[in-house]
């Protein structure tokens, strides 16, 4: 299969440590405010950001038409990619990389469906106010810090220079137990292989387990 280096030069971009982890939660999410700038707490909701930086080289994906010319996609097309967690901060709107000393605080992935062809993620990224608002519907993971603990996520994914708010349906680890919203924004685009940025606010509580 291509990668989504290859699509992006047809115009595809698909645009989805441990002292993180150690302040990570003491209510239900005590959270370490070295992860990011944005952070408020009170008895029964942590907010905090994440940003997401994509590799185009880990991008599959599988056509529902097997007729479909490469380098595009089109609704119905299923797609996987894997990413790098960064504090907020690290990515800028529009084009933009991460420093080369910029901190990792974690890994990302989302598999789903396009409800989307190329040309609407195009007309989106060209300033299109009538273009669609969300491009897939897409399950994601965010690991903290190698995936023994995650936050795990449903819902609309974002068009370009659009934003949504998905569903945060549980976690393992530190999140067994949580619950809540996160607000994806597609804030631009890298320049290494011309995948999006997102900025990711979450906010979640833990629900009560309760005896059995």
């Amino acid at each position: 299969m291509e990668t989504i280096s290859r699509k992006a030069k047809a115009g595809l971009a698909m645009c989805a440590g441990s002292a993180f982890l150690a302040g990570l939660f003491a209510i239900g999410l005590p959270l370490s405010k070295t992860a990011t700038a944005n952070i408020e707490e009170d008895s029964s909701v942590s907010r905090f950001t994440v940003e997401v930086y994509l590799d185009g080289r880990t991008y599959r994906q599988v056509n529902v038409d097997p007729k479909e010319p490469p380098n595009t996609f089109e609704k119905g097309d299923l797609s996987h990619i894997e990413g790098v967690l960064y504090p907020k901060g690290t990515l800028q709107p529009g084009k933009s990389d991460p420093a080369p000393d910029a901190r990792t605080i974690g890994t990302f992935r989302y598999r789903g469906v396009n409800t989307v062809r190329l040309q609407d993620y195009l007309d989106a990224l060209g300033g299109d106010s009538n273009a669609p608002r969300v491009q897939a519907f897409m399950t994601e993971t965010y690991g903290f810090p190698d995936d023994d603990s995650e936050i795990i996520t449903e819902g609309a994914w974002p068009n370009a220079n659009r934003a949504v708010h998905r569903a945060v349906i549980g976690g393992t680890g530190r999140f067994a137990g949580v619950v809540g919203e996160a607000y994806e924004e597609n804030i631009g685009e890298n320049t290494r292989d011309h995948n999006c940025n997102l900025r990711v606010t979450f906010k979640l509580r833990r629900v009560g387990w309760g005896r059995h």
